[in-house]
């Protein structure tokens, strides 16, 4: 397992949704580091923690957004474990971003038919 702790390898100031926002938002992050990391086949311990927080556009972008990006939420949790001790109720809220993202992908193949 290949670590990456986002404090020390991208930022201790994620924030933003989109590239135009700012240089560390959650669009940079998942299309310069997650997808990447999934497209190696090995699984990655994100250390979540010495980050100054993390807003809910960040995450939902970053995180959320590989669902829409075509990635299963059974294939991200195959793809990562979390170091979450300052606040674990950001792991609860990033799952739930990539969950809901699932949901909504799942009705949409469903309508489709």
């Amino acid at each position: 397992m290949k670590n990456f702790n986002i404090a020390k390898q991208f930022s201790e100031f994620p924030t933003g949704r989109y590239y135009a926002d700012t240089d560390v938002s959650g669009q940079r992050f998942r299309e310069e580091f997650l997808l990447k990391f999934i497209e190696t086949g090995e699984k990655y311990k994100l250390n979540m923690d010495d980050v100054e927080g993390y807003g809910s556009s960040f995450l939902e972008e970053a995180f959320g957004g590989l669902v829409r990006a075509g990635i299963s939420e059974k294939k991200f949790l195959d793809s990562f474990e979390f170091v979450c001790e300052d606040d674990p109720t950001i792991l609860t809220e990033l799952l739930g971003y990539v969950h809901d993202e699932q949901v909504k992908a799942e009705a949409v193949r469903a309508r489709k038919g």
